[in-house]
């Protein structure tokens, strides 16, 4: 190691240099890559919009995305029209059985109902209980059928 002279001391400074070649050391490939994986991080913790387009759906089951999708409606809605994948747990219900959504607490979950007003309820209660990455289907499965798939019937 290099000792440098202060030039108004004659005390060497191997510690200062240490130092500066310790932060120098952290401008490299591998400092660029976590800085982009703390980008990341923080870009998933940002809090998503509270509604997501029936497409963006669409586009998230197409891809295989880690995704829960949670169709609201009750079950005589739901046996009469429902998205392949869907579960169901109907608004009338779901403070009671909110326990069975905790194993989707971290995940991102898709909430459907009929034309979308339930759906954002219950998206709106999810978050106010902690589950920070829910979001409604704008439109519900009215939308889906329009604009997805339109041998899902409406009613």
């Amino acid at each position: 190691m290099f000792h440098f002279k202060n030039p108004h001391s004659s005390a060497s400074w191997p510690a200062i240099l240490s130092l500066v070649l310790l932060v120098a050391g952290g401008c490299g490939p591998d400092s660029v890559r976590e800085e982009q994986k703390l980008s990341e991080d923080r870009a998933s913790a940002e809090p998503l919009p509270l509604e997501i387009s029936p497409g963006e759906v669409k586009a998230l089951l197409d891809g295989q995305a880690d995704f829960f999708l949670l169709d609201c409606r009750e079950a005589e809605e739901h046996a009469a029209a429902s998205i392949a994948g869907a579960a169901l747990l109907p608004m009338s219900e779901i403070q009671g059985r909110v326990a069975e959504l905790e194993p989707h607490r971290g995940r991102h979950v898709v909430v459907h109902c009929h034309l979308g007003g339930r759906s954002m309820q219950v998206t709106q209660w999810l978050r106010e209980q902690g589950f920070d990455r829910v979001q409604s289907m704008a439109g519900g499965i009215a939308a889906w059928s329009e604009e997805i798939d339109p041998s899902v019937p409406t009613y």
